[in-house]
């Protein structure tokens, strides 16, 4: 984007506010920064700093886990929403974590070794990222895609 951002990031400009409530009590705040560009990359909108950079991360989990969804993987699985949801999310590695993803190979007959998250504690499976992982796994065999 080569446009002049200091012309639209004004004090009238702030960025959006998110709360996120758990009952009745604030559990967090965000600022988002947010731009909207034409296909030229021209800024058309913006909210906050148009120029604030950021790595989103875990935030593409929930994106990353529509084929996981869509392609019909997920409904093989018994209790599909807590393997979505391990798929959706970063986790902590517990034991309970670790069954799901390992729940969601088993159902599609695929080795751990083609887990290739980084090995946590004692096993990919205890790795945050490994609900994801799996998912990615169990969508390519659905698809007849190979698996290396």
């Amino acid at each position: 984007m080569s446009t002049n951002f200091k012309n639209l990031y004004t004090s009238n400009n702030p960025p959006i506010q998110a709360t996120l409530m758990r009952g009745a009590n604030i559990e967090s705040i965000h600022k988002i920064h947010a731009v909207i560009t034409d296909k030229k990359g021209r800024v058309l909108m913006c909210a906050g700093n148009p120029e604030y950079k950021s790595f989103i991360r875990s935030a593409l989990k929930p994106f990353q886990a529509i084929p996981f969804v869509s392609s019909g993987a997920a409904s093989k699985i018994n209790n599909e929403s807590k393997s979505i949801a391990l798929a959706c999310g970063s986790h902590s590695g517990s034991k309970l974590h670790s069954r799901e993803a390992f729940k969601i190979l088993w159902e599609y007959d695929i080795d751990i070794n083609n887990l290739k998250c980084p090995k946590s504690k004692t096993s990919p499976l205890e790795h945050n990222c490994s609900g994801k992982h799996a998912a990615f796994l169990a969508t390519c065999k659905k698809n007849e895609l190979a698996i290396r």
